[in-house]
C-alpha cells in the first residue's frame, strides 16, 4: 500500500497543477483522521468522542474546523465498525458557517452551502501496524485525491486542511483567516501556539497540506518504515512537509490527548467558550430526516 502511494502521489501532484492550483480554483478538502492509537482514558466508547461541552464532541469540533476553514468537501478516517457511530452522531453534511451567495432575499437555507460529510476506513494493511494519526491524515488525502480526481480533474482537491480531534481551541478563529488557507499557491497554512505546531512539536493545530507534500511524505516514510508504528507523533510523519508556510498564533490551546491535559482543559475558563455550533445541530437533524 505504500507503494500505491508513492506511485499515486505523482499522479496527484501533476493533476493539482493542471487543475485547482493553475487556475486559482480553491478546491480545498477536510481531513479528520480519527483512527490511531488508543489513549489512556479507558472509556467505553471512542477518545474522540470525550466531551467538550454539553452535546458537544472533540471530533464534531473538528469537523466544524474544517468548515470554517472553507473546505468543500470532509473525510473523517476511522475504523470500519465506527463509520455507523460516528454518521449517526454529526449526519451526512455540515452546514458552512459562512453564507456564499449574493441573493439575500431568499430564505436562509437556500443561501447556505452545505459540506458533505464522507467516512472513509483506514486500509486493512495499515490497521494496528502504522495507523497514526499522523499517516491516518496522509491517507485521508490519499483517498480523497483518488475518489475525487476519479470524478473529474477539475475536482482534485488544491490541498487538504487537516483537523486534529484531540486539541481544543475555538474553531471560528480559522473564519477570518479563510483566504490564507486557500490563496497562497506554494505556501501552507498553520496554527501555532507558543511556538509549537503539528509538523515540528506534534501538537494537535490546524494546517494544510499540499499535493506535492504527499509525495515527499511518502518517501520520507518508506526511509523511516521499520521504527514508524502506531505509536509515532506526528512529527515523525509530517517532518517532510513544505516549510514554506504561513504561521497564524493561537490565542488559547489545550492538547486533550490525556487525562492530565483533559481535566485541564475542562478546569480553564475557555472550556466555556466552546458551545456547540448550530451549524452541526441543524445538519444532523435533517440528515436523519432524510435517513429516515
Amino acid at each position: 500500500m505504500l507503494r500505491s502511494i508513492k506511485l499515486y502521489a505523482g499522479v496527484i501532484e501533476n493533476a493539482a497543477m493542471r487543475g485547482p492550483e493553475k487556475n486559482n480554483h480553491a478546491n480545498l478538502a477536510g481531513i479528520v483522521p480519527i483512527a490511531g492509537k488508543n489513549l489512556d482514558f479507558g472509556l467505553p466508547w471512542h477518545d474522540a468522542m470525550m466531551p467538550l461541552a454539553n452535546d458537544y464532541c472533540a471530533f464534531e469540533r473538528a469537523i466544524f474546523e474544517c468548515a470554517c476553514a472553507g473546505c468543500r468537501s470532509i473525510w473523517v478516517i476511522c475504523h470500519r465498525e465506527m463509520k455507523p457511530i460516528f454518521r449517526n452522531r454529526v449526519g451526512r453534511y455540515v452546514r458552512d458557517p459562512l453564507v456564499h451567495t449574493k441573493y439575500r432575499s431568499f430564505p436562509k437555507d437556500f443561501r447556505t452551502r452545505y459540506i458533505p460529510l464522507y467516512f472513509v476506513p483506514v486500509s486493512p494493511a495499515d490497521r494496528d501496524e502504522r495507523d497514526n494519526l499522523g499517516w491516518t491524515a496522509l491517507w485521508g488525502c490519499y483517498a480523497a485525491s483518488r475518489l475525487l480526481m476519479g470524478l473529474s480533474g477539475w475536482g482534485m482537491p488544491s490541498r487538504f486542511y487537516i483537523a486534529f480531534p484531540y486539541g481544543a481551541y475555538d474553531p471560528r478563529n480559522i473564519i477570518q483567516h479563510r483566504s490564507k488557507v486557500i490563496s497562497p499557491a506554494n505556501r501552507n497554512f498553520r496554527f501555532v501556539y507558543n511556538g509549537k505546531t503539528a509538523q515540528n512539536d506534534s501538537e494537535y493545530l490546524g494546517c494544510t497540506v499540499l499535493p506535492s507534500d504527499i509525495n515527499r511524505c511518502s518517501n520520507s516514510f518508506r526511509k523511516k518504515e521499520p521504527s514508524i508504528d502506531v505509536t509515532s507523533e506526528l512529527n515523525e510523519v509530517f517532518s517532510a512537509i513544505n516549510r514554506n508556510t504561513i504561521d497564524i498564533e493561537m490565542d488559547w490551546y489545550y492538547n486533550i490527548d490525556n487525562w492530565d491535559g483533559y481535566k485541564t482543559y475542562l478546569g480553564s475558563e475557555h472550556s466555556k467558550l466552546l458551545v456547540k455550533p448550530e451549524e452541526i445541530t441543524v445538519s444532523r437533524e435533517k440528515s436523519r430526516i432524510l435517513d429516515a
